[in-house]
């Protein structure tokens, strides 16, 4: 605490180069910067009263790095992976959120850090960057989801499995990704099935078949319904990898209306919708 108060005292006085210059540094950006590890993106240091010539002046003088083009780091010392984190994500702009592999790695889901930066923009911008180290996704607007707490700006931990589920190699990646999310508790097989139910395409749907097995076999009423194939061809499949279960019920529908009579038919616990963009109501144009 000292030590944290003795660097902002000091980062408040005006920085000398040796040559006449100096620098005083709004409180403003301070607050910003030490919110962001130290990282501040070119706009928001222009919105704190900073001047162009300024931050030209304090990285020619060696006092900021500028790590990526528009993005500038208030110290010159080493830089860890949250502020090569928050250096990505400014990089990218409006809306962009670290995910995948990074997200996955900031929230200990995977041990090792990956190569490169995954960042994630929402889709109705085009984000062209090409700068070693970044991996840029592109999500629709509407289904771009940002974590209320963690920092920096990051894809809440269950899209993050999704994400990670979607680009599995095998099934043994698959199990366990969704066992060391819900040993750290960050999803449970009930919210993992939820979400993917609402997603256009999903991957390994005979795991989340296996998933509503053993949600089955603990007593509990699973309603699993199909608008992509007939009952009968997800019966079999269940069958093959013996996934059924007395509590495990299936219905083939498209029609929302009949979606909802079979939910108040069984009152299952969980219902899973494969997939939800099949599903139709005649009362919506």
């Amino acid at each position: 605490m000292v030590l944290t108060r003795l660097c902002t005292a000091l980062q408040r006085q005006p920085r000398r180069f040796g040559h006449g210059d100096q620098v005083r540094l709004p409180d403003e950006l301070l607050v910003i910067s030490g919110k962001q590890a130290g990282v501040i993106s070119r706009p928001q240091a222009l919105a704190t009263g900073v001047t162009p010539q300024q931050l030209r002046t304090l990285v020619d003088a060696n006092a900021w790095q500028r790590p990526r083009r528009g993005v500038f780091v208030t110290h010159n010392g080493p830089l860890d992976d949250v502020s090569r984190i928050w250096a990505a994500v400014l990089r990218c702009g409006a809306g962009a959120v670290a995910s995948h592999e990074t997200a996955a790695h900031l929230v200990h889901l995977i041990k090792e850090p990956p190569r490169a930066i995954h960042v994630t923009v929402p889709s109705s911008r085009r984000v062209a960057i090409d700068e070693p180290g970044i991996l840029i996704h592109h999500c629709a607007d509407d289904r771009l989801r940002v974590d209320p707490i963690r920092r920096p700006p990051m894809t809440p931990p269950l899209q993050t499995l999704l994400d990670l589920i979607a680009r599995a190699q095998s099934p043994d990646q698959v199990v366990a990704l969704v066992s060391a999310a819900c040993q750290q508790r960050l999803a449970s097989p009930g919210a993992v099935l939820a979400a993917a139910s609402v997603r256009a395409k999903v991957r390994w749907r005979a795991l989340l078949l296996e998933v509503c097995r053993k949600a089955g076999r603990d007593g509990r009423r699973v309603l699993y319904v199909t608008g992509e194939e007939s009952a009968a061809q997800v019966r079999l499949r269940a069958e093959r990898i013996e996934a059924m279960a007395r509590t495990l019920y299936l219905a083939a529908e498209t029609d929302l209306g009949a979606v909802l009579g079979h939910i108040d038919a069984v009152q299952p616990e969980l219902v899973v919708v494969d997939s939800v963009q099949t599903i139709a109501s005649a009362e919506v144009d």
